[in-house]
């Protein structure tokens, strides 16, 4: 479970979030979505211990992360962040493996877990190369991959945390890597957060939203039925929004076009 009450961040003079609340389940995939400068990255951050708040209170299965040991909260959270970067010519097996750095010492063979994620996210063609010869979209394939293998054998309640994971990906990698994770999240005792700007994904994809202001102020939180509204969306975005929906009345997205003066 990750308990977030009346979270605030101010980073210098710039106030970032303000009173952010929410309770997520164990197992639920949470996602955040808001405008640029909303401060969704940060809230991510503040969820995974990297940063802390000034008031409120972060609790990840009854801890606060920023008080966790790095090598417990390495073992227990995984983060996949906005842009990572490698500027080594790593191959990609080597860069997935780095994903099971906290548990060196365990007796799980990392070659053959490393393999089972390469098959699993169909990165085999890749294996070899040197993470500087991908284009940016492979790259992402590969940092998922290497934030996927941190958790990809939890025996305990564990968190996974991504900030954009789909952005740089065409389609069919996008299906290919959100069956992925739904299927390590059936099998796995896995939590799931993830800051997105998709809005058709949204609606199939997450359990609960998370929406956020332009002011880092929360808009709400809810089921994505009750979260994408049309009115809610448009206050929060500043353009028409459409909702689309199924023949059966299941919301399926939404269009959306600028305002008019």
């Amino acid at each position: 479970m990750v308990i977030v009450e009346g979270l605030s961040l101010t980073l210098g003079e710039q106030k970032v979030l303000t009173s952010v609340d929410f309770c997520l389940n164990a197992g639920e995939h949470l996602g955040i979505l808001g405008p640029n400068g909303a401060g969704k990255t940060s809230l991510l951050r503040l969820i995974a211990g990297d940063l802390k708040h000034q008031s409120g209170d972060v609790k990840v299965f009854g801890r606060s992360p920023h008080a966790m040991p790095l090598s417990e909260r390495a073992r227990q959270i995984a983060m996949l962040s906005q842009r990572p970067d490698f500027n080594f010519p790593f191959k990609i097996e080597e860069i997935i493996a780095l994903g099971r750095y906290p548990f060196r010492g365990d007796k799980v063979s990392v070659d053959d877990l490393v393999w089972q994620i390469i098959e699993a996210l169909e990165l085999e063609p890749l294996v070899g190369r040197s993470i500087l010869t991908l284009s940016g979209g492979e790259r992402q394939r590969v940092h998922i991959a290497r934030a996927i293998a941190q958790v990809w054998d939890l025996r305990e309640p564990g968190l996974l945390l991504l900030d954009e994971p789909f952005s740089a990906l065409d389609v069919a990698h996008q299906v290919t890597a959100r069956r992925v994770l739904e299927s390590m999240r059936q099998r796995l005792p896995l939590t799931l957060i993830s800051v997105v700007h998709d809005l058709h994904g949204a609606t199939r994809v997450f359990d609960q939203i998370c929406l956020l202001g332009a002011d880092g102020d929360q808009a709400g939180f809810g089921s994505p039925f009750e979260l994408l509204s049309e009115d809610k969306l448009k206050a929060v975005y500043g353009v028409e929004v459409q909702a689309l929906y199924f023949s059966d009345g299941q919301l399926a997205g939404h269009t959306a076009r600028a305002s008019q003066p």
